[in-house]
C-alpha cells in the first residue's frame, strides 16, 4: 500500500502537481536525517545535506524510473550526498574489512533486559554515533530502517559480502561501546 501511494504521489508530481512534493518531504525527512547524522556525525553537515537531498530529489524526480522503490531511490541519493559531503570536508572513509577479531565472547555479552528501556535507547544512540560512518550507516539501514541487505547493496553499491562484514564488525563495535558506556553510567 505504501509503495502504491508513493507511485501515485510520484505520478502526480510528474503530471505537474508540485504541491505533492511537500508530502514526499514530510514522509522521508526523518529517515533522510537519520541516515545523514549516522554517516556525517555532525548536526550542521547533516542539516545541510538534508536540504541538498531534497533539492536533488525535486530536480531529478522526473528521472526516477521505478526500477526500485521510491524509498530506496531516496536513500541512495541520501547516501551519495553524504559521501560527497565527506569528500568535500576532506574526510576519508576508511573501512578495515579484515576479520582479525573474533566474535564477542560470552563474558562480554550484555543482557539488554537488565536495563531500563530509556537508558538502553539513550546509550545505544550514543554508541551508534561513535562508530565509523560506514558501520553506523549500515547498522542504521539494517536495524532502524529495516532494509534488506539487497536494498543496502543497491543503495551503497557495496557488494553483499562486504555489507555482511560491515554489519558483523559494526555490531561487535557497537556492543563494545555500549558495554563501556553502560559501565560509565553505572549500569551493569
Amino acid at each position: 500500500m505504501k509503495k502504491k501511494n508513493d507511485l501515485i504521489d510520484f505520478q502526480k508530481f510528474i503530471d505537474g502537481d508540485k504541491s505533492v512534493f511537500e508530502k514526499i518531504i514530510n514522509k522521508y525527512k526523518p529517515y533522510v536525517y537519520t541516515i545523514c547524522i549516522s554517516i556525517l556525525k555532525n548536526k550542521e553537515d547533516s542539516e545541510e545535506v538534508l536540504q541538498d537531498v531534497f533539492v536533488k530529489i525535486y530536480f531529478s524526480l522526473n528521472k526516477f524510473k521505478g526500477k526500485s522503490s521510491l524509498k530506496t531511490w531516496v536513500y541512495k541519493i541520501t547516501y551519495n550526498s553524504c559521501l560527497e559531503r565527506l569528500k568535500k570536508n576532506k574526510k576519508r572513509l576508511e573501512i578495515d574489512l579484515k576479520l582479525n577479531e573474533g566474535y564477542i565472547n560470552e563474558e562480554d555479552s550484555i543482557s539488554f533486559n537488565s536495563f531500563n528501556i530509556d537508558e538502553r535507547i539513550r546509550i545505544l544512540r550514543e554508541s551508534l554515533t561513535e562508530l565509523k560512518p560506514i558501520e553506523s550507516m549500515v547498522l542504521t539501514f539494517f536495524y532502524l530502517e529495516e532494509l534488506s541487505i539487497k536494498e543496502i547493496v543497491e543503495i551503497t553499491s557495496i557488494v553483499n559480502p562486504t555489507i555482511k562484514t560491515i554489519l558483523h564488525r559494526g555490531r561487535k563495535n557497537l556492543f563494545k561501546k555500549f558495554k563501556l558506556k553502560s559501565k560509565k553510567n553505572g549500569i551493569q
